[in-house]
């Protein structure tokens, strides 16, 4: 068998967003037109499990969100970086929480209630009161404005959005 040039451009493909990067746009969107031209050389990405520096931008985030999110985001995928964040958010809540639910709805349960599952105020008496509703109003409201869009509709996000709902998300897993 001959090695084509398309076959030669994933050669060093080792992760999604290296194989995102092989393919170009409009082949990913079903407007291909004339054969793939190969790759050119470039470093091998880092060996999977390996981790990168992460770009200035994410500098200061909850270490959960760069860890999910960074080599996304630095990638220019900043609408995938953002879902992966969120969903970071979700199954630490689901987690801690022992919940079988998603999305708004084991915000609702885990946060709210007289006895919530998981505590997250950090005062005592009525401004804990306040607070804990505060964020479970907070977590719903990622849930379902910020994370439910990208997982059932086609999204992208300019970079500086994507950063607010990493910065969001790194709020949220800190109160956690």
């Amino acid at each position: 068998r001959e090695v084509t040039p398309d076959i030669t451009r994933f050669k060093r493909v080792e992760t999604v967003a290296d194989l995102l990067a092989a393919i170009p746009t409009r082949h990913r969107f079903g407007l291909a037109d004339a054969s793939l031209a190969p790759l050119p050389e470039t470093e091998p990405s880092a060996p999977t499990g390996a981790t990168r520096p992460p770009s200035a931008a994410l500098a200061g985030l909850h270490p959960r969100v760069v860890e999910v999110a960074g080599a996304l985001f630095d990638d220019g995928h900043h609408a995938q970086a953002a879902f992966e964040a969120l969903k970071a958010v979700e199954i630490r809540l689901r987690e801690l929480s022992g919940l079988d639910l998603s999305g708004r709805d084991l915000a609702a349960q885990a946060l709210g209630g007289d006895a919530p599952r998981v505590l997250i105020g950090r005062h005592p008496g009525r401004t804990g009161s306040d607070e804990q509703e505060g964020m479970r109003f907070m977590f719903m409201g990622a849930a379902q404005g910020l994370r439910n869009p990208g997982g059932h509709e086609l999204d992208s996000l300019e970079r500086h959005e994507a950063l607010e709902e990493l910065a969001v998300a790194s709020l949220l897993l800190r109160w956690l």
